[in-house]
Formats: structure tokens, sequence, C-alpha cells
């Protein structure tokens, strides 16, 4: 973490790496978290029918 509240809170000069995401092998997928729950990855579809 570099900055809270808007303010930097790291040293000047350290620099940093933040991906928007991790890329998880899907066959490691055994469920998927969202604001409506877990679903298995193959009914992960049924996350707008909820």
């Amino acid at each position: 973490m570099l900055e809270f509240n808007g303010m930097r809170i790291a040293v000047d000069g350290v620099k940093a790496w933040y991906p928007a995401f991790d890329i998880t092998p899907p066959e490691l997928c055994t469920a998927i978290a969202t604001d409506k729950g877990l679903f298995p990855p193959n009914h992960v579809q049924e996350y707008r029918n909820t």
C-alpha cells in the first residue's frame, strides 16, 4: 500500500504493482464468490437469474 485516505504513506521512491485480478487456472476453481453467494464455475450463469 502506497497511499491511504489520499495521503502517501510509503517512502518516496517506493514503487508498487497492483494487478486488478489474479489468474487462476480454471481447474483449480471450485466456486466463484459473488454478492449473491457462491456459484460453482459451471453454474455462474445462474448469477443473473437470482
